[in-house]
């Protein structure tokens, strides 16, 4: 038992210690850059790191809510907490719609070295990148 919790412990250090913030901000030419190292008046967009969330909550909260019937004073809060919901996954579907085009209209991305310095991608990583975009673009937005 200790050995698994260790592990599992372990494998969450090291997914954590991959994951990153990536922040967006437009140039003065009204360009959007996109790096992981934040600039004066860059606004956090997201992870670098895709993770597809197993679905096992929101499945087990639908049969949470399904099985019991919320009494009549419950009722504004479940349909308040459902267009919340609703709001959060609209405003991510935008965000990686625009991640989307972003990454297909670029012609070069590249991402910051450990120095700052920038990093252009190879054909491989970029296509890679693309690759997450849209996987992101269509979990987020049902396509």
């Amino acid at each position: 038992m200790l050995r698994n919790t260790l592990l599992l412990a372990v494998a969450l250090l090291a997914a954590t210690a991959q994951a990153g913030d990536i922040f967006r901000w437009k140039d003065a030419s009204g360009i959007w850059h996109y790096s992981d190292q934040p600039v004066p008046g860059a606004e956090r967009v997201g992870s670098s790191r895709y993770v597809k969330p197993s679905g096992e909550g929101e499945a087990k909260a639908e049969a949470a809510v399904g099985a019991r019937q919320p009494t009549t004073s419950a009722t504004p809060t479940v349909d308040k907490v459902r267009e919340d919901v609703a709001a959060m996954k609209a405003g991510k579907c935008k965000e990686a719609q625009d991640n989307y085009q972003q990454t297909i209209n670029s012609r070069r991305l590249y991402r910051s070295g450990p120095t700052g310095e920038q990093i252009f991608l190879n054909d491989e990583e970029i296509d890679a990148a693309r690759v997450t975009a849209r996987a992101n673009m269509e979990y987020y937005c049902g396509k």
